[in-house]
């Protein structure tokens, strides 16, 4: 249904003269992700305002998207498990905020983590998205600007603002952990299958 729309609305960019026929297919697919994106958003924002944390999961996100963009690390095979693993990792996370208590070495360990993943292992390409050789340095270097950034955040948060900001921020750090770590896994068994 998705698709149907996207490509509806590019036809008829088409025929305003708004883009050129051969750049329909681009403009249809970068629709179509943008949309999709948009969806997830709201779906996520909605459960986090149902459990009472919008804040929090507007926090999460923002901890999660920005590396997680550029840092790589495990993907869906279809959009469709993509959005719904999204937002089972998401609400768990916003469950484990709400009913968990706070231990600050937990999230300590959890920068330091994040912080040894982002030196030593990202940015992960996935047959969805490979890298080019010059690509890598770069996303590192981002992927490790935005990672200080938000560890600054999180101690301003710790001792400046609320608690709720920092362990938000934990949350969000995590989530990256687990993508990371399902990416591991799963290149892991891909190359033990391969070896057989």
């Amino acid at each position: 249904m998705l698709k149907r729309w996207t490509d509806r609305w590019v036809q008829k960019m088409i025929a305003n003269g708004v883009i050129e026929q051969e750049r329909a297919p681009l403009y249809a697919f970068g629709m179509e992700q943008g949309v999709r994106t948009l969806l997830e958003i709201i779906l996520m924002l909605i459960t986090s305002a149902v459990l009472g944390l919008f804040f929090q999961g507007v926090v999460m996100m923002l901890s999660f998207c920005p590396i997680r963009a550029y840092a790589g690390g495990y993907h869906a095979k279809t959009p469709l498990q993509c959005a719904l693993k999204s937002w089972l990792m998401f609400t768990a996370f916003l469950l484990w905020l709400r009913f968990m208590p706070s231990y600050i070495i937990l999230q300590i360990v959890v920068l330091i983590v994040t912080g040894i993943f982002l030196v030593f292992l990202c940015p992960m390409p996935d047959e969805h998205r490979p890298l080019e050789d010059f690509e890598v340095p770069r996303y590192r270097k981002y992927s490790f600007i935005l990672y200080s950034m938000e560890v600054i955040f999180y101690i301003a948060g710790f001792f400046i603002w609320k608690e709720n900001l920092s362990r938000s921020i934990i949350c969000g750090m995590g989530m990256l952990l687990v993508v990371w770590c399902t990416y591991l896994i799963k290149k892991a068994f891909e190359k033990k299958k391969n070896e057989k």
